[in-house]
């Protein structure tokens, strides 16, 4: 996984594991400057713009640009790791639910935070594309429960998966997927690509 550390907060011990586990650590900030975001004129370029599959910061009140960096990534619906001790902003409420925060402890394994976020749910795509789905199913006759779609991120696109409740015709299908692929593509815009699957009751 491509990984992006928002702020110097997060130890070098934390950053090393990831590497040797076969990670690639990117940073916000350029290397000995905790201030130049990397995103700025003259310098190396932003990482979120080449993709990142999760950011990793450790919210501090003294943590300089960690704060612009968040701001970045969510906009980006990039979920979130946030390192943090008792007591501390965990970010939850920064985020109002638009991306997975997921908090793990200081000195905590970052790894195991790190896949869970990568595979947790996005919350507002999925009720967004839930309501999508199922209001094309109500249009053709088909069930009266809501349907459920699941979408989490993958790599810089979306993957998305369709739970209708109900069995669907190929063409059904297709077109159900059609809507779905186009309501996520409006939502955002920062997705290359979406993919949408059909998960069957059987599936």
């Amino acid at each position: 996984m491509r990984i992006l550390v928002m702020d110097p907060h997060v130890d070098e011990q934390h950053t090393d594991a990831l590497c040797e586990a076969g990670h690639e650590v990117v940073r916000c900030h350029e290397e000995g400057d905790t201030h130049l975001c990397s995103g700025m004129p003259g310098a190396k370029g932003c990482p979120i713009d080449d993709g990142v599959d999760v950011a990793v910061t450790r919210p501090s009140p003294d943590a300089g640009n960690a704060s612009d960096g968040v701001r970045c990534a969510v906009r980006r619906f990039i979920p979130l790791v946030a390192v943090v001790n008792d007591g501390e902003d965990t970010l939850v409420d920064t985020v109002d639910g638009a991306v997975p925060v997921v908090c793990t402890r200081h000195g905590d394994d970052l790894g195991d935070a790190v896949a869970t976020a990568v595979g947790a749910p996005l919350a507002r795509h999925g009720a967004l594309a839930s309501a999508e789905l199922t209001a094309v199913l109500r249009r053709q006759g088909l069930g009266h429960r809501a349907a459920e779609v699941i979408v989490r991120r993958e790599a810089t696109g979306l993957r998305a998966e369709m739970r209708p409740g109900v069995d669907l015709t190929n063409s059904q299908a297709q077109g159900a997927a059609v809507r779905v692929n186009a309501a996520l593509r409006a939502y955002d815009d920062a997705a290359l690509s979406v993919s949408v699957l059909l998960v069957t009751s059987q599936g």
